[in-house]
């Protein structure tokens, strides 16, 4: 029996719906959908577990290339410290950096992490699930593209990917979050793990949703800072 079969398996169980994808488990839960995928580490034989879901944000602000500026802004990541005594570490996005040459360079804001890190169910959630990363930063390219690019990460980005990149970030047609968590394959409990790292995604979603509403409402009149990331 495959990794697919167990995890589906467990995943219908708590009430999801699930459909096999030749790249992995394509996933609806909540209202959240997501893709399960199993990929090997970059320079091991070591295996990880990814989630990943584009999550659409109804925010009724214009232009929507200076939200999306400043959801760039806001982008950051969650990293799992520690062998024994484990903990959370919220920082900036760690691709933002290499995305400057493109998008331009932009202060982290980390008004949208400290209102995720006052969510105590979120909080609860994620200790549950116990990613080992989880990155949240804005859909960078065209819808029908985004996926495509996700699944392909840790490809260099063609001059044409940095062109529609470019072009995205000036008109883009929506906003929507891009998420994505990683665990290691063959953890204790996996396919419990597989499971708790789908609900933490919905949970995401939900939150994410309701918090940059809010924040883009807040800072409709106050573009986002060109500058330095720290």
């Amino acid at each position: 029996m495959s990794w697919k079969d167990v995890a589906a398996r467990m995943l219908e169980s708590s009430g999801a719906r699930v459909e096999e994808d030749q790249r992995g488990l394509r996933v609806t839960i909540s209202d959240a959908s997501l893709l399960v995928l199993l990929r090997r580490l970059q320079m091991s034989l070591d295996r990880k577990i990814e989630v990943i879901g584009i999550f659409e944000v109804e925010a009724d602000c214009r232009p929507l290339g200076d939200a999306l500026r400043r959801m760039l802004s806001w982008s950051f990541e969650v990293e799992l410290k520690g062998l024994v005594r484990k903990s959370f570490v919220w920082k900036p996005w760690r691709e933002l950096r290499m995305l400057e040459p493109v998008v331009g360079s932009l202060d982290y804001d980390p008004s949208l992490a400290s209102n995720l890190k006052g969510h105590a169910s979120l909080i609860e959630s994620l200790h549950a699930a116990s990613p080992n990363l989880i990155e949240v930063f804005p859909e960078l390219l065209p819808t029908s593209f985004m996926e495509t690019f996700l699944v392909a990460s840790g490809a260099p980005m063609s001059a044409y990917i940095t062109t529609l990149i470019k072009e995205h970030v000036q008109e883009p047609g929506r906003l929507a979050w891009c998420y994505r968590a990683q665990f290691l394959y063959g953890s204790p409990k996996m396919p419990q793990k597989i499971v708790k790292n789908c609900q933490l995604a919905a949970l995401f979603k939900r939150v994410l949703s309701e918090a940059t509403t809010k924040l883009l409402q807040c800072s409709a009149s106050s573009p986002a800072r060109v500058g330095s990331s720290t």
